[in-house]
């Protein structure tokens, strides 16, 4: 290592030879195998820390005085940029010339600080093909955040991935085709989304379609990109120029009608369908602006232009979605009065003002879904009377479309009356007759166990539907929704249980309902056989959270159904013996509602009794056994006191034989009265 001096006079022998063209034109009294050597020296220091600084003061500062400052910057800048680097040589040399940059500015240095911005300026375009991250290195982050945000339902909460969510929007869209990397990319993404508030889902909307920037969100800088290399093979490079042609809106309609999230798609259908309303709407507004310079009014025109030519395309796409025309048909309330809201605008325009045609022909097409709905005919009138007013003031194709349109209204299309084998057996589930609504869910099972395609692109919302008969008071009723929601459980997988969970621990639905869902988990769980382990950990979790809730009757329903779980999963709990003891011991100890202290212990003996090689616990059996002998001796409730003696006789009985371990018999079986067999002849040889 070379002293400070040293190091200054190296600095100073090689900018005479970096200024005369990086050792390519050399003085004639300097030998070239020298100047090779002090070349390699300078890449050398230049990688060790503060070896920017140091260059650039010596080059830049202590130069030769006749040299032009411009041509001090250019030298300094091809240096930081020559080949030969690493990618960690980059990482850390961006920001020791940002750390120098800041310390000039401060100092007044300017020189120093036009040096820094070159020297970034040359890294920007050397920079290119540069590989940030190999197959390898890519599927190894992908698949880690694949198992712990979506691999078990015991996994991360997707809000931790809220702030990351545009990186994972944008590089799902940088694959030149379909492979892992992507569809976990998605996955995650959808996750994410579908988790969201209506406020978060609507701004993060408006986010990705118009692919707009956020403070709080980070997005993927448009030179990185994906590129295919060996067969399924992708890596993750620098591009040489930004992407300016990346289809944000395109992307998000493609990721959400790969999803199969249905009740997502037709979510953030209808956020579009509220931004096309407010585009419409400011659009008119801006139009009729007088004090707006000619510039500002035609930047502001073509900003709505665009905005509203992203969000006609995205509403097209979905439009044309199978998909989601079941949920449209069942919510017209959702959307038929916005269409009609809209219509009405158009009808009630000035007769100097001229109708959206676009805008006309996009609610059309989104109410064509609701002609067949029975629920949508008091619209009907309505919307006959609007179109019928747009129609006089216009002709053409807008004008044939309405007059077909009108058609299919009035049911002169039969075309329309035709309804799916999904549909039918779906408006049997609404049916108020218990008896029919059961017919409904049996052929709801059957259809699904047939692998029917429209069912299967609507079980989300066959799944939350199937949630409101969990109320149904009839039990036939009941037990069979609890059959097709095994069966959903067993498709959607830990999608499904953590819409359980979550309606389970939904503080603002009614106790009762909450009630049901928690039977429904335990009667779901027993239905789901061996599959049950993988959801083991949420499960006794969330019974355990509930253990402590603030009302009697739910802490109590709680233990029962956490005992109900042990119970399925044949005590293989020992993970979570702990966890139980200890919240089990704690509402023996300080609740005082006696039901849910019956059941506390109940389950308490209930899990000495299932539980296999108890011995091996022995920190807990100590002060479990005391606990039982207390309330054996001081509870005033009879039921409370023969659970805890149960409790006592289980303790004992394990224990006595864990210290007197009982031989193993073996069984020995002679018979007699059967003669050997005679000793053969010898041989000749042997005699």
């Amino acid at each position: 290592m070379f002293s400070k001096e040293q190091n200054d006079w190296i600095y100073l022998a090689l900018v005479e030879i970096v200024l005369n063209g990086l050792a390519e034109s050399l003085p004639e009294n300097l030998p070239k195998d020298i100047s090779l050597i002090l070349h390699g020296e300078l890449m050398r220091q230049l990688r060790l820390p503060g070896g920017f600084r140091s260059l650039a003061v010596n080059l830049v500062l202590s130069g030769d005085a006749n040299t032009p400052q411009w041509k001090k910057c250019e030298t300094l800048a091809r240096i930081i940029a020559s080949p030969g680097h690493g990618s960690a040589f980059y990482l850390s040399i961006v920001d020791e010339i940002a750390s120098t940059a800041r310390e000039a500015l401060e100092r007044g240095e300017d020189h120093l600080v036009e040096a820094s911005i070159a020297s970034l300026n040359a890294l920007h375009g050397v920079k290119v093909n540069v590989i940030l991250l190999d197959n390898k290195a890519l599927m190894s982050i992908l698949r880690l955040n694949s198992r712990a945000f979506r691999g078990s339902v015991s996994g991360a909460k997707s809000k931790i991935l809220l702030g990351i969510l545009p990186v994972l929007f944008d590089l799902s869209g940088k694959f030149p085709k379909a492979c892992e990397a992507q569809e976990i990319l998605q996955d995650l993404f959808v996750k994410c989304l579908s988790n969201r508030n209506e406020e978060e889902l609507e701004k993060l909307t408006e986010i990705f379609l118009f692919d707009e920037n956020h403070p709080n969100l980070l997005r993927l800088h448009r030179r990185i990109v994906v590129r295919e290399g060996r067969k399924d093979e992708f890596s993750v490079q620098m591009g040489p120029e930004e992407d300016t042609q990346f289809d944000s809106a395109g992307n998000l309609v493609r990721i959400l009608k790969k999803s199969n999230h249905n009740l997502l798609t037709y979510g953030i259908f209808k956020k579009i369908l509220k931004l096309f309303g407010e585009v419409v709407q400011e659009k008119q507004k801006k139009l009729k602006l007088e004090l707006v310079e000619a510039e500002d009014a035609q930047q502001i025109i073509e900003e709505t232009f665009k905005r509203k030519t992203i969000l006609i395309l995205a509403l097209s796409e979905l439009i044309s979605f199978q998909e989601i025309h079941f949920l449209l048909r069942e919510n017209p309330q959702d959307i038929v009065p916005f269409i009609l809201e809209a219509l009405r605008r158009e009808a009630d325009k000035e007769a100097n003002e001229e109708i959206d045609t676009e805008a006309v022909v996009i609610l059309m097409s989104i109410f064509r879904e609701f002609v067949v709905s029975a629920q949508a005919e008091s619209f009907r009138k309505e919307l006959w009377a609007l179109l019928n007013v747009i129609r006089k003031r216009t002709s053409g194709d807008l004008g044939q479309y309405i007059d077909l349109f009108s058609r299919e209204i009035n049911e002169e299309s039969p075309s329309f009356a035709v309804k799916s084998k999904f549909q039918e057996v779906r408006l049997l589930c609404d049916e108020k007759m218990p008896h029919i609504r059961v017919y409904g869910m049996t052929e709801m099972i059957k259809l699904i166990e047939n692998k029917d395609i429209e069912t299967l692109a609507n079980l989300h919302s066959t799944f939350h539907i199937a949630l409101q008969y969990l109320t149904d008071e009839d039990s036939y009723s009941f037990l069979t929704c609890i059959r097709l929601l095994v069966l959903l459980t067993m498709h959607l997988d830990e999608g499904a249980v953590d819409t359980l969970i979550h309606e389970y621990e939904n503080a603002e639905k009614e106790i009762d309902f909450r009630l049901k869902v928690g039977e429904a988990i335990v009667k779901i769980t027993e239905g789901l056989g061996p599959v049950a382990v993988k959801f083991k950990e949420i499960l006794i979790n969330c019974f355990l959270r509930a253990a402590r809730n603030p009302h009697e009757d739910f802490r109590t329903s709680a233990l029962y159904n956490l005992g109900g779980i042990c119970r399925i999963l044949t005590y293989q709990v020992h993970h979570f013996f702990h966890e139980m003891i200890t919240t089990i011991a704690g509402i023996l100890q300080t609740d005082t509602y006696a039901p849910c202290r019956r059941a506390a212990i109940l389950i308490l003996t209930q899990l000495l009794q299932g539980i296999e090689n108890l011995v091996d616990s022995q920190e807990f059996l100590l002060p479990t056994y005391r606990l039982l002998k207390h309330i054996r001796e001081t509870e005033k409730d009879h039921q409370c006191r023969v659970h805890a003696e149960n409790g006592l006789k289980v303790i004992n009985e394990k224990v006595k034989k864990s210290l007197n371990p009982e031989e193993p018999l073996q069984k020995e079986i002679k018979i007699f009265g059967v003669k050997d067999e005679g000793k053969p002849k010898a041989s000749i040889f042997e005699i």
